[in-house]
């Protein structure tokens, strides 16, 4: 297998790891406003608010934004270098759009390592909120996961401007 069909083969699994992510956002929002409307409800009528949901939402919402980043990074969903790159000859285009991915993976390699300190400082706290597990859960981990993810994403976004045979893309075009 030649070289370039092994770097786009890595770039469809980085598509599916992202689909799957989206999956697992998608789900999560579901989740956390169906349980904030039922708290609403409870509050509202029955002033017996169930104890942990706001914990909950707020867990949901931590992990929905980590993966919601993973995903419009893999759109290519960033508003201000698609404008500006409207205006650039092709070669130029394609360096700004890769230096723009070069930034964001070297910036997603900072928050793993911020996300690893903070899980170390988390990880001694006990649970609290209702919930059965620790903030380092929904706080550091989160962090961590979505370093990871975006620094592969950002690879495979400078690896499909250089490999395929293609101009760089403007606008998502995967979900």
């Amino acid at each position: 297998m030649n070289t370039k069909k092994l770097l786009l083969r890595y770039c469809d699994l980085i598509d599916l790891v992202v689909e799957f992510a989206w999956r697992i956002a998608a789900a999560l929002l579901g989740l956390l406003m169906s349980a904030l409307a039922v708290q609403i409800f409870r509050r509202t009528l029955f002033k017996a608010p169930i104890f942990g949901i706001e914990e909950g939402v707020t867990a949901a919402m931590v992990w929905f934004a980590a993966l919601g980043a993973v995903v419009v990074t893999r759109q290519n969903g960033h508003a201000q270098v698609e404008f500006f790159l409207r205006f650039l000859p092709g070669q130029v285009k394609k360096a700004v759009n890769a230096l723009a991915y070069l930034l964001g993976g070297m910036v997603s390699v900072l928050m793993v390592e911020g996300g690893l300190r903070l899980y170390r400082v988390q990880a001694k706290a006990v649970p609290q909120g209702g919930l059965p597990f620790g903030r380092v859960y929904y706080y550091a981990l989160p962090m961590i996961v979505m370093g990871i993810l975006l620094v592969l994403v950002c690879l495979s976004q400078i690896l499909r401007i250089y490999v395929q045979d293609e101009k760089a893309r403007e606008g998502g075009d995967m979900i």
